[in-house]
């Protein structure tokens, strides 16, 4: 059925070189390529990729593009569209952690995602066809269901990979289609923003969860309502209403939250309180301990201590 090729990649490293599209080609001819590596806390590169899935095994990892910011950990993946610079690296919060961390890439080569494309269409027809659009969503939330359940079927056949190539290449085939049937499925979730065009709406979701996984890697630093709104390129309380509609809290709330889990997973770390209130982005203790209390029903200096974290 597949006349693409596959190729393993296992690797241990603290920073690789970049290779550009054409390097990247050429050196890996029109092949799957699945890369699980094992990197040093030191670990920073600059990127090209075709169509390609980042997800981590364990540890975490930061995906800056030219327009936002990603962090991925386990069971949150990242799917980035083809021909996609970008930076990577291990985040300041990773590294306090002693915490291996083990990286998976998949990458489809275009001939691949053509032999997907195919699949949709009728072969009587295919001369006249529109080109396919293999332009998905890139976020951190929309499809980790289903990279999940592929990655457990996929990963554990990596260890007698020159014997299940063909498997594993079904399966790509079929994480890719049901990737493309998920987006689809995001149409009732587009459809509840208030506007005339549907590529008005489409935009407006993209344009949403750019904000909320930007968030979700910088909720430690100073963030605004103007920060955030000019990233998503909207009026500051067009961006809060629309925010707050959508994911049922502002985007304040939101940053308190994100603060807030993250607070709890220091102190379960035995780190203290000052330290947590720091690292999490909050200026003073006494705010932070009110806040921590409200979200928990406990001050932050009990939390640890009553093991309320285990």
């Amino acid at each position: 059925m597949h006349d693409s090729t596959i190729q393993l990649l296992e690797c241990k490293s603290a920073k690789s070189d970049y290779l550009p599209k054409s390097d990247w080609l050429k050196k890996h001819n029109q092949a799957n390529v699945i890369s699980v590596c094992s990197l040093q806390k030191n670990y920073h590169s600059k990127r090209w990729n075709p169509l390609s899935i980042k997800a981590m095994l364990s540890g975490k990892l930061v995906y800056e593009t030219d327009n936002s910011v990603y962090t991925v950990s386990r069971g949150k993946s990242l799917l980035l569209n083809a021909d996609r610079d970008y930076f990577v690296y291990v985040p300041q919060s990773q590294k306090d952690f002693d915490t291996e961390i083990v990286s998976v890439t998949i990458n489809f080569s275009p001939s691949f995602c053509n032999e997907v494309a195919d699949s949709f269409s009728n072969p009587l027809e295919r001369e006249r066809a529109v080109p396919f659009n293999f332009e998905f969503l890139e976020n951190t939330h929309s499809y980790n269901v289903v990279i999940d359940r592929y990655l457990n079927k996929i990963l554990p056949l990596t260890n007698a990979f020159k014997h299940d190539k063909e498997v594993i290449n079904y399966f790509l085939h079929d994480l890719l289609t049901e990737m493309l049937q998920t987006q689809k499925g995001l149409s009732s979730s587009i459809q509840k923003f208030e506007a005339i065009k549907s590529t008005t709406r489409l935009e407006l979701y993209k344009r949403l969860h750019l904000v909320k996984d930007y968030i979700d890697s910088c909720y430690a630093n100073e963030l605004s309502l103007k920060n955030l709104a000019d990233l998503a390129a909207l009026n500051p309380y067009y961006l809060l209403r629309l925010f707050k509609q959508y994911f049922k809290a502002t985007p304040h709330q939101y940053i308190t939250q994100r603060r807030i889990k993250e607070a709890k997973v220091l102190l379960s770390r035995s780190y203290g309180v000052s330290e947590v209130c720091r690292k999490v982005g909050f200026e003073d203790i006494a705010s932070f301990s009110k806040l921590f209390k409200r979200y928990t029903g406990v001050p932050p200096s009990e939390y640890a201590k009553e093991g309320l974290a285990a």
